[in-house]
C-alpha cells in the first residue's frame, strides 16, 4: 500500500498547488469548520449523570451491546428503542441500554470498560473526544484536530494529552481497538427532508431507528448489489477495490473511466427515480463534510448536502472514501445524511478528517463471511489503524478519523436474520400493536403503536364510563411506530381507556388504570 500512499501524496500536493481543493481537514465549500476550541465552549466538561434503564446480559459474551442514549431523548425514542431491543435479542444479543447527561469523554469511557461489553451504540449528542497531530499528505505536515472514536473502541491503550490543552495528541500502549462502535446523532441536521418537510431531531431519530427495524424484519427493499464510484484520482484501483468489495457484493456496477465519472452519473445511478436499489455503495471523491468535488476534464463538478434531499439516494450501507465527510460536528455532514434522510440509508462509514479506509480486503471479507459492519470495522481497524498505509504516522494520518455513522450490529441483507424467508414474503400483513407504560399509571405514561401509513392520527382517552376525556391530533409524517407522552393531569383514579384512529378508521385500543 506503500506506492498508493507517495501516489495520493503527489495528487494532493498538485491539487493544492492549483488551489482548486482547500488544504486538509477544511470544508470545500468555504465554510469554517468546527473545531476543539469551538466545541468545548458549546459542550464544556460537566459531571456525567448515567442511569441503567434495562439490562439483560447474565455474564459478558461477544454479542453483548451497550447502548448509550442522551438522557434528554430518551422519552421520545423510548418506543423505538424497545423494538430496537427487541430485535436485537431475536438476533442473540444481550443488550444493555443507559442513559448518559453531560460528562466528559474519560468518564463515559469508564462506564463502557464497567460494562464489559462487544459492541457500544451512542445516540444522541454524547460526549466527544478530540485527537490534534500533524497530518502527513501532501509533501509536508500540516497540523489539525478532529472527533476520534478510535478513542472509545481502545479499551486499555493508553492516550496522553501531553501539553494539556484538552485534546489528546499520543496513543501507546496496547493500541488496537477492543470494541466495535458506532454513533448516530440528529442535534445539527437542519436540512429539509424531501422537498421542504422539515423534520425536528427525534422526528428524524425515530424515522432511523424504524428504517433499521424494517431492514432486519421487512422483506428487502434493496437489491442485493453494490456501487463502486471511483472518481479520476483514484481509477487506477478501479478494478482492485471493486474485488475487494466483490469479497461481500459478487454482483455490483463498477465505475471509473474518467470520461464517465461525472456528477450527472453519479447522480443518476444513487437517485431513488433510477430505480437502481443498490445496497452498497463505495464513493471514492474529493470531498468535505458538506459536498463532493467530483472531478471532469480538469475541473470540479459540486455535489452539495443540500441536493440530496431533491436526489433521494436510493442504497442502504456507504463506504465513504471522502475526506471529512464524517465529520459529525459539522452541521448536516453529508455521511449523517446519506444514513438518516426519509425514505432509504441505514449506514455511513467515513472519516472526521482528512483520509479514507484503504486496504478495503480486510474490511470486506470479513463482511461477507457474516460478520457485523462493527465486527468487520473493527477488524479492519486492527489490522490497518497503525501500519495501513506504511508507517505509523502515514496510517494515523489516513485512518485516525475513522467511524461508523449508524448501527454497528448491522449486516449485510444475505447475512441478516431471516433473510431467507423475507425474500420469500412477497407481502408482510400489517398488524397493529398497542401499549401503555408504565401501567399502572401515576403522572405520565407513553403511548407506544404502529401505523402502516403516515396520515391523521387520533390519541382518544376515555374513562370507565365512555366519556372522552382526552384527545389528541397529529398529522403524522411517518409510518411505523410512534409514541406519545400522555399525562394523567387532574384525573380521577380509576380505570381508562386509550383508542387509536387513523384518518378516522379505528386501529386499535388498550385499557389503563390510574393511580394517585
Amino acid at each position: 500500500m506503500k506506492y498508493l500512499f507517495v501516489l495520493a501524496i503527489l495528487v494532493f500536493g498538485m491539487l493544492y498547488a492549483n488551489g482548486d481543493l482547500p488544504p486538509v481537514t477544511r470544508d470545500p465549500s468555504n465554510q469554517r469548520l468546527i473545531y476543539y476550541h469551538d466545541y468545548i465552549k458549546e459542550h464544556p466538561p460537566s459531571e456525567l449523570h448515567v442511569s441503567k434503564i434495562y439490562a439483560d446480559r447474565i455474564d459478558s459474551s461477544p454479542n453483548d451491546v451497550l447502548v448509550i442514549v442522551e438522557e434528554r431523548l430518551y422519552n421520545s425514542l423510548s418506543a423505538v428503542l424497545d423494538v430496537y431491543k427487541d430485535d436485537l435479542q431475536d438476533e442473540g444479543f444481550k443488550v444493555t441500554i443507559i442513559t448518559a447527561d453531560g460528562g466528559t469523554p474519560e468518564a463515559l469511557k469508564q462506564v463502557i470498560i464497567n460494562n464489559d461489553p462487544a459492541y457500544v451504540f451512542m445516540v444522541g449528542n454524547l460526549p466527544i473526544a478530540w485527537y490534534e497531530m500533524d497530518e502527513f499528505f501532501d509533501g509536508k505536515s500540516d497540523y489539525t484536530n478532529f472527533p476520534i472514536d478510535l478513542f472509545y473502541m481502545d479499551l486499555n491503550g493508553t492516550w496522553a494529552d501531553t501539553d494539556t490543552n484538552g485534546m489528546y495528541d499520543n496513543h501507546s500502549g496496547a493500541l488496537e481497538a477492543d470494541i466495535s462502535f458506532g454513533r448516530i446523532s440528529a442535534d445539527k441536521m437542519t436540512l429539509p427532508w424531501e422537498g421542504n418537510e422539515q423534520p425536528t431531531e427525534s422526528e428524524i431519530l425515530i424515522n432511523w431507528f424504524n428504517k433499521v427495524h424494517n431492514y432486519r424484519k421487512l422483506p428487502p427493499r434493496y437489491d442485493f448489489e453494490s456501487l463502486v464510484w471511483i472518481d479520476d484520482d483514484w481509477q487506477y484501483w478501479g478494478n482492485e477495490w471493486s474485488n475487494d468489495v466483490g469479497k461481500a457484493y459478487k454482483t455490483r456496477t463498477t465505475v471509473y473511466d474518467t470520461s464517465q465519472t461525472t456528477k450527472t452519473d453519479y447522480v443518476s445511478r444513487i437517485r431513488a427515480s433510477s430505480n437502481n436499489k443498490y445496497e452498497h455503495l463505495l464513493f471514492c471523491c474529493h470531498s468535505g463534510p458538506n459536498g463532493h468535488a467530483i472531478t471532469y476534464r480538469g475541473a470540479y463538478q459540486w455535489l452539495y448536502n443540500r441536493e440530496l434531499k431533491d436526489i433521494v439516494p436510493q442504497i442502504a450501507f456507504y463506504n465513504l472514501f471522502c475526506c471529512s465527510i464524517a465529520r459529525y460536528t459539522e452541521s448536516n455532514y453529508m455521511a449523517g445524511w446519506y444514513a438518516m434522510q426519509k425514505t432509504y440509508g441505514l449506514l455511513s462509514i467515513g472519516s472526521t478528517k482528512t483520509g479514507a479506509m484503504l486496504e478495503f480486503n480486510d474490511f470486506y471479507t470479513p463482511l461477507g463471511e457474516g460478520k457485523t459492519f462493527g465486527e468487520s470495522f473493527k477488524i479492519w481497524a486492527i489490522e490497518n489503524m497503525e501500519s495501513g498505509a506504511g508507517s505509523q504516522h502515514e496510517s494515523q494520518s489516513w485512518f485516525y478519523g475513522m467511524t461508523i455513522i449508524g448501527d454497528p450490529t448491522l449486516k449485510i441483507a444475505e447475512h441478516q436474520n431471516d433473510f431467507t424467508d423475507r425474500m420469500i414474503s412477497s407481502k408482510v400483513p400489517f398488524r397493529f400493536t398497542l401499549s401503555v407504560n408504565p401501567n399502572p399509571v401515576r403522572t405520565e405514561a407513553v403511548f407506544k403503536f404502529n401505523i402502516r401509513k403516515p396520515g391523521l392520527t387520533e390519541v382518544n382517552v376515555y374513562n370507565i364510563l365512555g366519556k372522552l376525556v382526552h384527545r389528541e391530533t397529529i398529522n403524522t409524517r411517518n409510518s411505523g411506530l410512534q409514541n406519545r407522552i400522555f399525562k394523567t393531569g387532574n384525573m380521577n383514579p380509576g380505570r381508562y381507556q386509550v383508542l387509536i384512529k387513523l384518518d378516522g378508521e379505528v386501529l386499535g385500543s388498550k385499557g389503563f388504570i390510574v393511580l394517585k
